[in-house]
C-alpha cells in the first residue's frame, strides 16, 4: 500500500470478515481475474459469492473431460497463488446430455477423484443430468406444502385471520417458494404431472383462504381470489 511517498507491505493472515459491507465487492474484484481466464480458455464461468460453476460444451466425452481437467487444475493453481483452497468434497461434476451411455474419464482435484453425479443443487435449484426438473419440483412441493401448513394454522371455520390476510400470507410466503427459479424450469409445467403438483398446492390455499367446501371447483376459487 502506498501512503504518500512510502510503500508499506503487510502479510495478511485473515481474509475479509464474513458479513462485512465491503467483503462481496473485494471478493468480486479478486475472482474477476479467474472468470476472465476461464472465458479465454473457452469455458463459461459463472460466479455467485464464493460458488463457481464451470460449463464446458463439446461433442466428445474425452475432449470434454480433458477440458474440465485442465480448467480444474488451472483453478486450483490460481487459488493456491491467492492463498485459497478448493474443497473436493463440495466439488461436483454433472454431464448434461441425452445420451444414455457415457464414457467419462476420472477428473482429479489435488489427487482426489471427483465423482460424476446425476444431479447437483446450485443456488437452491436441483439440476439433473437430463434436465427433467423432477427432483426440483418434488422438493419445491414439499417446502411449499410445509409453508402452507403453517399458514393454515391461522385459519379456522369460526375463527382466524381475515381472507385478505390469508391471501397475503399465501402470496408472500408460499408462492415465492413455488416460483423460485421458475425462469429455468417453467417449461416443465407443460407436462401434466408437474402442473397437477402446482395446482394441488394452490387449491389447498384457495380452500383455506375462502373457507369453501372441498367440492368447489378450483377455477372458480382462483377467479374469486384473483389468483
Amino acid at each position: 500500500t502506498e501512503v504518500g511517498y512510502r510503500t508499506i507491505a503487510v502479510d495478511t493472515a485473515r481474509g475479509c470478515p464474513q458479513g462485512g459491507v465491503l467483503s462481496p465487492l473485494l471478493w468480486s474484484l479478486v475472482v474477476d481475474e479467474l472468470l476472465r481466464q476461464m472465458t479465454e480458455h473457452g469455458l463459461t464461468c459463472i460466479g455467485y459469492a464464493d460458488d463457481l460453476v464451470l460449463i464446458a460444451r463439446g461433442k466428445y466425452e474425452s475432449t470434454l473431460c480433458d477440458l474440465i481437467q485442465s480448467a480444474l487444475t488451472h483453478t486450483n493453481r490460481w487459488c493456491a497463488r491467492k492463498g485459497l483452497g478448493i474443497n473436493p468434497t463440495k466439488t461436483t461434476l454433472v454431464a448434461f446430455t441425452r445420451k444414455r451411455r457415457l464414457q467419462l474419464k476420472n477428473i482429479r482435484l489435488d489427487g482426489e477423484v471427483i465423482e460424476w453425479r446425476q444431479e447437483v443443487k446450485y443456488l437452491g435449484i436441483y439440476l439433473d443430468s437430463k434436465l427433467t426438473w423432477e427432483r426440483h419440483v418434488s422438493e419445491m412441493e414439499k417446502k411449499a406444502t410445509s409453508a402452507l401448513a403453517i399458514c393454515r394454522r391461522f385459519a379456522g371455520k369460526t375463527w382466524g385471520c381475515r381472507p385478505s390476510i390469508l391471501k397475503w400470507m399465501y402470496t408472500m410466503i408460499v408462492r415465492p417458494v413455488i416460483t423460485y427459479g421458475a425462469v429455468a424450469w417453467a417449461s416443465r409445467t407443460r407436462y401434466g404431472n408437474t402442473r397437477k403438483q402446482l395446482e394441488r398446492i394452490q387449491r389447498m390455499a384457495c380452500v383455506t383462504i375462502t373457507g369453501a367446501m372441498r367440492s368447489c371447483p378450483t377455477a372458480a376459487l382462483e377467479v374469486l381470489l384473483n389468483l
